[in-house]
């Protein structure tokens, strides 16, 4: 049936199709948690989008109770606008690492570290997604900004 099954002659061919089985497993698993970041990557789009847009209570209110328990809706909405006023619009965003965990019983956390272009300089964002089913709820957000040097012209 499979020319890779003669290659386990010694070890039966129950054992190797236990490793074929475990093998398929990894690989659907490994599909899993690829569309699981796509998806945090998509809701850090959706993020900026709603940060540009200056609807900082829609970004609290859709965020899950983890993110609103670091942080008060005020404080929240004083720090996005910190960011917009000394930034400007957020711009390009590059993926510079991930993480990816499926064992935390309440979904899959997606962890990404990103850098963001403003108009004004950059920031280097850290995002922790929880990805239940097709939707990302945030669970943690923090920036280190890098304001451009110079005299900012408005």
């Amino acid at each position: 049936m499979f020319d890779c099954l003669r290659f386990a002659d010694g070890l039966g061919r129950k054992a190797a199709l236990v490793c074929i089985a475990a093998l398929c497993v990894l690989l659907l698993a490994s599909c899993g948690l690829r569309q699981s970041r796509m998806r945090a990557e998509a809701a850090v789009k959706e993020f900026h989008a709603l940060l540009n847009q200056g609807e900082y209570d829609d970004i609290y209110n859709a965020g899950d109770d983890q993110l609103k328990k670091g942080w008060t809706r005020t404080d929240f909405d004083a720090y996005l606008g910190n960011i917009r006023s000394r930034l400007g619009t957020a711009g390009k965003s590059t993926v510079g690492g991930y993480e990816v965990n499926a064992s935390t019983g309440n979904g899959t956390e997606v962890a990404l570290s990103v850098e963001t272009r403003f108009d004004y300089g950059t920031a280097q964002e850290r995002f922790v997604w929880r990805i239940e089913g097709s939707r990302a709820v945030l669970l943690e957000y923090r920036a280190d900004l890098t304001p451009a040097p110079g005299p900012r012209t408005v």
